[in-house]
């Protein structure tokens, strides 16, 4: 098991460090706005602070019932996109998202949020299949393949 850095941004919002902090994952249990703010902004801090040239690996989970795509929350993630394009930042991102109708709408637009920022993202129902997902995309380019 990778080491693990785990801190509550909120109680909504928790921020979890793998792979000696090359590894981001994010859960939201509601998409209130302080949590969408706290979220967004810590991942805006992270991407500031991540080293020129070093890959992104991210998970979300936002598989809790209490979030929704709101336009609140789709502006917010505009300024992630915005802001990967903008630094050139390349990275691979991990969604985990409720089996439903909100899976559907976030799937149109992560292939927009996608072709924005140049980030490859997968959308999957399962932490579990996304966590093995971004731990192969990890090493593999640990391993140079």
């Amino acid at each position: 098991m990778p080491e693990r850095d785990l801190e509550h941004l909120t109680p909504a919002v928790i921020r979890e460090r793998r792979y000696a902090g090359r590894w981001t994952l994010y859960t939201l249990h509601n998409a209130e706005r302080p949590n969408i703010d706290a979220y967004i902004n810590d991942a805006l801090h992270g991407l500031a602070d991540l080293p020129a040239g070093q890959t992104l690996y991210m998970l979300h989970d936002l598989s809790s019932p209490q979030v929704a795509l709101t336009p609140y929350f789709r502006a917010r993630l505009g300024e992630v996109a915005d802001y990967l394009k903008a630094h050139h930042i390349t990275g691979y991102s991990a969604v985990v998202l409720p089996d439903t109708l909100m899976n559907r709408i976030f799937a149109i637009f992560a292939g927009s949020f996608s072709r924005r920022a140049g980030v490859e993202q997968r959308l999957f129902t399962r932490y579990d299949e996304a966590a093995t997902w971004m731990e192969r995309v990890l090493q593999s380019h640990s391993a140079g393949v």
